[in-house]
């Protein structure tokens, strides 16, 4: 083989190389797509979709418990943008809508 047909050849191959790792750039891994989903969540659209959640007896948290909890943790230091706590990285109105739930406060659970 000639110079020129490996130059060629190599060539070629980088082209494949560099278009099949730009491709697969593109396609963005699960963590990703999480964090970019996080980053679209805002405190209404988080409550609009708690709202949306029907109470079920066992399951789900009374309204008014739901409210007792959500204004404690609402006086909470560890509540980041009034809607994810950072002890556990959730966001509080779902936490707080799951009857079984607990504070995760270390040490506390301040919904005790």
């Amino acid at each position: 083989m000639s110079d020129a047909s490996l130059t060629r050849a190599s060539a070629s191959a980088v082209a494949t190389a560099v278009s099949t790792a730009s491709a697969s750039a593109r396609v963005p891994c699960p963590a990703c797509e999480i964090r970019e989903l996080q980053t679209r969540a805002t405190k209404e659209s988080i409550q609009n979709a708690v709202d949306k959640m029907e109470y079920v007896e066992g399951i789900t948290t009374p309204k008014e418990e739901y409210h007792r909890r959500l204004l404690i943790c609402s006086g909470c230091s560890n509540l980041l943008d009034g809607i994810q706590c950072t002890f556990c990285n959730s966001y509080v109105a779902y936490r707080a809508k799951i009857l079984r739930s607990t504070c995760p406060y270390p040490g506390k659970n301040k919904w005790a």
